[in-house]
């Protein structure tokens, strides 16, 4: 046994160290890149066209990074290459190189010339008078190939030839007879156009843009004729219009291309001839008779809104646009509320709702008008991503408590202070996710972190103004039942004026008489939505007129939203939530705008001392909504997207997390807004376009 156990040792110890190094790289935000790869290793394109390279990237964590590679070509006079899409400039060869970070992978591409397959004429045969000319064009089959065309005219004396350019000749008429003129690409390949040069060419058809026509009662409209060919001479481009019947329909009649119609009051039917000048001629029949109103409807939907005072032209849309009877009579439901005049000026006049209808032809269509005090109340919700108070009292280095506890002293708990100026204000109120407990427990779970600081470190949040902590996510059990109930007596503490909310246990929030209601819940260990439901259900009955919902979702480190958390956050807009605000993934997703409502589906992480993450980009996410404080009217407001640094030090070498968020500006705000756009993109719609600049 003596001689055993010197060994176990010394295995035991090799198995702590292999450990600790595992949890150090799995502690990790985001893996280094550790290959990038092209689909091909060599290529071929044809000058002028292109050809798509997909690059991969590993691990599987980054793979959805491949938008983040970086394509470059080695000679782009021969080939260019942007987003893997390679387009040949030239005969030669070049190397594709597709980068990200340290990695990188080739595709040698080699760029030729399409020869011609074909040559193709606007023209095979023409007929033109002498001293007449026509323009001659010639195009290579493909599009995209190259090579010279040379035009011969095989009799010069009848149809003469003179370059405009390098695929273009004038063809003269010389003098009376037939002829033909050839094209001929460099590899040979020919197109024949017949010349036929007579004393002059007269018009050989017109046509109209319209052969039947069903007119209303006094509608007017243009009649345009086309003569052919195009080489006419000009006193067959003369046109006579005449209407068989002008006290139906007549015509004008200027000699011009075009007929002006116009339709009278009775039924019946004209047929309006336009003749050219050698006699040929086309017809129209125009049938004049009542035409029935389809349908009505409005430009704006079913819903209008207008402050008090405040007019607007509610003229509806009439389907078919030429109906016969286009009077439109308008009913107000309550005349106090609202008044339209005969031409659909809507005037509002008192706050309150009603149902408008307007009716033209035996048809109608209505909208229900919400008419708001000149006054309004507003409310700003802001909303923050993850926030973890303290450490692992289990560890040492930075994800250690004792680390945190360092930094809270030497910062006096002033964590948020670099962006608590936007939580201040009395029409705000300001939500954030706590991933940890504060509580004085020391039975913790097991598993690999379970994060903890003192109950007075409350102070971090209520010294930046924070309203509302909601507590339900993958931390919030680290300490058992206890760690849950301390930390809730610490946020809802008489000092605080903070809420707490978790699971079955939601808050209100009151301002400006503006009652907002909040929920949270944990989906990354179920996708079960019934708690959420339920907590959205019981806020509705409770009168809110504003509902938020925060839901711990989607996989850590992962940008895009998945099908789950799409369904989630639809569901909770569906039961009654007007805002939803994600977290988990520590990083920045994309935002969905649903039914009206937005889906906030990754707000990273504001302030966290475990890591040095590679991705320290979080955002604040404010919207404003506003209620006519009589009726009770609530509607959504404004919309602005913060951009914020989990760190003051984001930029040195070997950077330092210290969990003090910071706002950014510049070129880094505007980067962390490409972001959240870029992975909005997939969504029909998302926040408005002027939120990302």
């Amino acid at each position: 046994m003596k001689r055993i156990l010197p060994a176990a040792l010394i295995l035991l110890l090799l198995l702590l160290t292999a450990v600790g190094t595992c949890a150090q790289v799995v502690s990790k935000y985001v893996y280094p890149v550790a290959q990038v790869s092209i689909n091909r290793a060599s290529a071929g394109v044809y000058v002028g066209r292109s050809i798509t390279l997909v690059s991969r990237v590993l691990p599987a964590s980054r793979a959805h990074e491949t938008e983040n590679v970086q394509w470059s070509s080695s000679d782009p006079t021969v080939a260019t290459v942007a987003g893997g899409v390679v387009t040949g400039v030239k005969e030669g060869a070049v190397t594709i190189t597709a980068t990200l970070e340290s990695k990188s992978a080739t595709c040698a591409v080699r760029v030729r010339v399409q020869p011609p397959k074909g040559v193709r004429l606007n023209a095979t045969a023409i007929a033109i008078s002498q001293g007449d000319t026509f323009d001659l064009s010639a195009n290579l089959l493909p599009a995209y190939a190259q090579g010279s065309i040379a035009f011969i005219s095989g009799n010069q004396g009848i149809a003469s030839i003179s370059n405009v350019d390098h695929s273009t000749v004038r063809i003269k008429g010389e003098a009376l007879g037939t002829t033909r003129v050839r094209a001929r690409t460099s590899n040979g390949k020919v197109a024949y156009c017949t010349v036929r040069v007579v004393d002059s060419v007269r018009a050989r058809r017109i046509a109209l843009n319209r052969s039947k026509w069903i007119m209303s009662y006094y509608e007017e409209g243009l009649l345009r004729a086309a003569i052919a060919p195009i080489n006419t001479v000009a006193e067959d481009k003369v046109v006579t219009w005449e209407s068989s019947n002008p006290a139906i329909a007549d015509v004008t009649d200027d000699g011009g291309p075009e007929g002006q119609v116009k339709a009278f009051g009775k039924p019946g039917r004209a047929i309006i001839t336009a003749t050219t000048g050698n006699g040929r001629s086309a017809r129209c029949v125009v049938t004049v008779k009542h035409v029935a109103v389809q349908g009505l409807s409005f430009e704006f939907g079913s819903r209008l809104r207008l402050t008090v005072g405040g007019t607007r032209d509610v003229s509806p849309l009439i389907k078919p646009s030429n109906a016969t009877n286009k009077i439109v009579t308008w009913t107000v439901g309550d005349p106090d509320i609202a008044s339209v005049t005969e031409d659909g000026i809507l005037t509002a006049r008192a706050t309150g709702k009603t149902r408008i209808t307007a009716r033209a032809g035996g048809r109608s269509a209505a909208f229900t008008l919400y008419v708001r005090s000149p006054h309004q109340v507003a409310v700003t919700i802001t909303a923050t991503g993850d926030v973890t108070i303290g450490g692992d009292p289990r560890r040492s280095g930075s994800a250690s408590l004792d680390h945190y506890e360092d930094l809270y002293r030497e910062y006096d708990g002033n964590f948020l202070d670099g962006v608590s100026e936007k939580f201040q204000g009395s029409d705000e109120i300001t939500v954030v996710n706590l991933e940890s407990c504060l509580t004085n427990a020391t039975l913790g779970a097991s598993k690999a972190y379970t994060l903890k600081a003192k109950p007075s470190y409350v102070d971090v949040l209520t010294k930046a103004g924070v309203d509302v902590v909601t507590h339900a996510n993958n931390h919030t059990t680290d300490f058992m039942a206890r760690g849950i109930r301390d930390t809730r007596a610490a946020v809802g503490g008489a000092n605080t004026n903070m809420a707490y909310v978790s699971g079955a246990v939601t808050a209100t929030k009151n301002v400006n008489g503006i009652k907002v209601g909040f929920c949270a819940t944990n989906q990354t260990s179920t996708t079960s939505t019934a708690t959420l439901l339920r907590a959205i259900k019981m806020l509705k009955s409770q009168r809110c007129h504003v509902i938020v919902a925060s839901i711990h979702w989607g996989r850590e480190f992962v940008y895009p939203a998945n099908a789950s958390q799409r369904r989630i956050g639809r569901a909770a807009v569906n039961a009654g939530a007007d805002l939803v605000l994600g977290h988990h993934s520590h990083v920045v997703s994309g935002i969905e705008k649903y039914r009206g409502k937005y889906i906030v589906y990754g707000l990273g992480t504001l302030s966290s001392a475990l890591v040095t993450p590679e991705d320290m980009d979080t955002f604040l996410f404010q919207q404003t909504f506003k209620m006519d404080a009589p009726t009770g009217l609530v509607e959504s407001g404004g919309i602005s997207l913060i951009p914020v640094s989990m760190s003051t030090d984001r930029t040195a070498v070997g950077n330092v997390n210290d969990a003090r968020p910071v706002i950014l500006a510049g070129e880094e705000r505007q980067r962390v807004l490409n972001k959240i756009r870029y992975y909005s993109r997939v969504f029909s719609a998302t926040v408005p376009e002027d939120c990302f600049s």
